[in-house]
Parts: structure tokens; C-alpha cells; sequence
């Protein structure tokens, strides 16, 4: 799909669907559902809403932790009739096991509202509670989306801007920018997610830095604190939701950041970061950057945001 027809395809009012169907067999189950929240972003969605235990750790926490800076609004919260464009990402689940956490309501009042909506599913014949067709086949629905084809915008839009993805096997364009700013600082490019988690430590002036800052410090006054092992768990999950990777690699990873957090007490510590020597090839890159399109216009404000200590 071209930039230019998708971006005109979700420029009306009304309720769009998004559909991302996955390789889920049971030896590398993916989750992956908000994997497509950072696209949705960047085409003007800058409010979501899903299930609240897919942004926690754990049952019992009260906090809350996205890559990006979203501002999530409970189901409950929604505002009808509805004056802002939202997305709301989740799953069949849902609507057949829990109806009184269905879309419905939302979906109803934006049909009548001034405003968009786009609901994002892991299934094409996702099926709201009540109703006997997929959504994809309503009559009020302005258009249907499967995301490779968002994704594939996403991309060609990057390949146009002079610049190319470095990950394989990732559909995410915030992780996937996150691992181009690398490269471009660096002067190294990773191409697994693997690898990519393997550097951060290597790359503090990242915006998913600051975001694992956040869950490493969440509840502490100073340094890091480590994970119990439910906490762990509760975060390999959180980034399958995001990420594509199965349950080994999920634990895998969740493990070895926090690995290093014991190894290097403040290694997440946003207080501690300017003092790191990777920043000075922060520095050195902002300096030269020429910001001429909207991507590059973005790598610089997050480099800018981490030197200023934000």
C-alpha cells in the first residue's frame, strides 16, 4: 500500500478496522497485539485503549508502562459521544469469553461521532458480542486494513526518506526506528530483536531506554530495582505484546535486562544517564543531523529529549 492512499483512505470520521493475523503455533505463540499501536500513532492516533493488564507487570501493580508516549484511556473513560480519534486494540477473547468488556458501546456511538476510531484484532473475522457477522463485513464500517499492508507503507516511506529498517522479522515501527537511531549514532547495524536488546545498554540516548528506565525504577528513589521472578514473567509477556517473539525468547530477554540491572545498579537510572560515554556520540550525531523529513525530524527530537535529560 502506497503512504498516500492510506493516509487518504483513514482521513474521514467513523470506525475503521485493523486486522493482524499470526503465525500462533503452540511451540512459539506470539502475542503481538499492540504491535501495531506505534503506526497507528504516527497516522494521528495518539490515544489507545485495550485491555489495562496488557500495559502492567503484574495483577497487583498500579503502574502502567507503553514504548511510546501514549496516553491510555480506560474503556470506562471514553467521553460519548466521543470527540477524539482513539484506538482501541483487542482481542476476540474478549467479546466471546468476557461480553462486558465488548467494543460494542464504542464502536456504536462512533458510528454517530465526528471522530475515529480504529479497531485493531488479531483475527480478520474478529466478531463483536451480539452481532452474527465479522466486523470487517458492517455496513458502517469505512474501511478494512490488514497491517502487513500499514506496515508496508510504514517501510516504503523509510526506503524513500533514504534510510531502511534494520530488523528482521519485526513489525513494529517504533522498534524498528529505535534500531535505526542506533545504527545512524553508532555507526552499527543490528538485525535481530535479539541483538537489539543485547545493545541497548549500549544506546541510553534511546526512547525505549527511557522506557525500561521507567519499569526499572518503578517504586525505587534511587537506582534500579530488580524483578521477582513473577515480575519477569510479567515482563517477557508485555514485550511479546509488542514485540514478535515467543514465550523462550519473551523470558530470555526479560531475564537478561534484568540481569544487568543487578550487574550495573544504575544502569537504568535516567538520573545517571548524561553521565554515560555513549551520549557523547549523541551529541556529536545531533549536531550534524539535517532533519528534511519527518522521520529524521523525529530521531532528532528523541536525541534532543535525551540529552536534555527528559
Amino acid at each position: 500500500m502506497k503512504w498516500k492512499t492510506l493516509t487518504r483512505e483513514l482521513r474521514g470520521s467513523g470506525v475503521y478496522f485493523v486486522y493482524d493475523e499470526l503465525d500462533r503455533s503452540p511451540d512459539r505463540e506470539k502475542l503481538c497485539d499492540l504491535r501495531k499501536y506505534p503506526a497507528l500513532v504516527r497516522l494521528g492516533f495518539d490515544q489507545l485503549t485495550c485491555p489495562k493488564g496488557w500495559q502492567k507487570l503484574d495483577s497487583w501493580s498500579t503502574n502502567q508502562f507503553e514504548f511510546e508516549g501514549a496516553e491510555f484511556v480506560h474503556m470506562d473513560d471514553i467521553e460519548f459521544p466521543p470527540t477524539n480519534d482513539i484506538a482501541a486494540i483487542t482481542a476476540q477473547y474478549y467479546e466471546d469469553q468476557h461480553p462486558q468488556f465488548s467494543l460494542s458501546p464504542i464502536v456504536d456511538a462512533y458510528t454517530r461521532s465526528s471522530a475515529r476510531l480504529v479497531l485493531g484484532s488479531g483475527t480478520r473475522n474478529y466478531q463483536i458480542s451480539g452481532t452474527v457477522r465479522p466486523l470487517r463485513e458492517m455496513d458502517f464500517l469505512e474501511a478494512d486494513f490488514e497491517y502487513q499492508d500499514i506496515y508496508n507503507a510504514f517501510e516504503n516511506r523509510c526506503k524513500q526518506a533514504g534510510y531502511r529498517y534494520p530488523l528482521n522479522l519485526c513489525r513494529n515501527v517504533f522498534v524498528q526506528e529505535n534500531a535505526l537511531l542506533f545504527e545512524e549514532v553508532s555507526g552499527e547495524r543490528v538485525q535481530s530483536i535479539k541483538e537489539f536488546f543485547e545493545r541497548l545498554p549500549d544506546a541510553p540516548y534511546l526512547p525505549i531506554w527511557r522506557t525500561l528506565s521507567n519499569i526499572f525504577t518503578a517504586g525505587v528513589e534511587q537506582g534500579t530495582r530488580l524483578l521477582d521472578d513473577d515480575q519477569r514473567k510479567g515482563l517477557g509477556k508485555w514485550l511479546r505484546r509488542r514485540v514478535e517473539l515467543d514465550y523462550h525468547q519473551g523470558r530470555e530477554i526479560a531475564a537478561s535486562l534484568n540481569a544487568l540491572s543487578r550487574r550495573r545498579e544504575r544502569l537504568f537510572d535516567a538520573h545517571s544517564r548524561q553521565e554515560l560515554p555513549e551520549m557523547d556520540k549523541a551529541r556529536s550525531y545531533v549536531e550534524s543531523i539535517e532533519a528534511n523529513t519527518e522521520l529524521e525530524s523525529r530521531l532528532e527530537r528523541w536525541l534532543l529529549t535525551a540529552l536534555r535529560g527528559v
